[in-house]
């Protein structure tokens, strides 16, 4: 009773990553999911043979999504610049959006890391040349205060 449960928590998950992303994988995953739905308990009175096949093909694909999604990230990485600009329909069909996001925010992150860095060396010099000034300045008023 309790791992035929653990069918429908499977299916479940298969739902959730269909419809947490919206790309062309993602449908794979619904119909995926609505097939097994549909069949309801009724699955449990096929032949395992015919069960086992579709759970197969789905892990075949659930692997297969996998290695594109894993060539299409290495793609974008290398050529981000160009889907960009050239072939944004593809970016967003394939779900490389997030890709490029993600990269988006690590350039936006180091840019600002450079920033700080050259803000504080600023800061420093700045500080260096106000103590600088500070000592001329004591230095010139000890001057005046003593007589000639």
């Amino acid at each position: 009773m309790i791992l035929s449960a653990f069918i429908w928590f499977t299916l479940a998950i298969v739902f959730l990553a269909g419809t947490n992303r919206v790309n062309i994988f993602s449908l794979g995953y619904l119909i995926g999911a609505f097939i097994f739905l549909w069949q309801g308990n009724d699955l449990y009175l096929r032949p395992v043979k015919v069960i086992l096949r579709w759970w197969s093909f789905l892990i075949r694909y659930s692997v297969t999504v996998i290695l594109i999604k894993a060539m299409l990230q290495i793609l974008g990485c290398i050529f981000l610049r160009e889907m960009q600009d050239h072939a944004c329909w593809a970016v967003q069909l394939f779900g490389g959006a997030e890709l490029i996001e993600e990269l988006s925010h690590k350039q936006i992150q180091e840019q600002l890391e450079a920033e700080r860095k050259i803000l504080e060396k600023i800061k420093y010099k700045m500080g260096q040349d106000q103590s600088i000034a500070a000592e001329s300045t004591g230095a010139k008023l000890q001057g005046a205060e003593q007589p000639f």
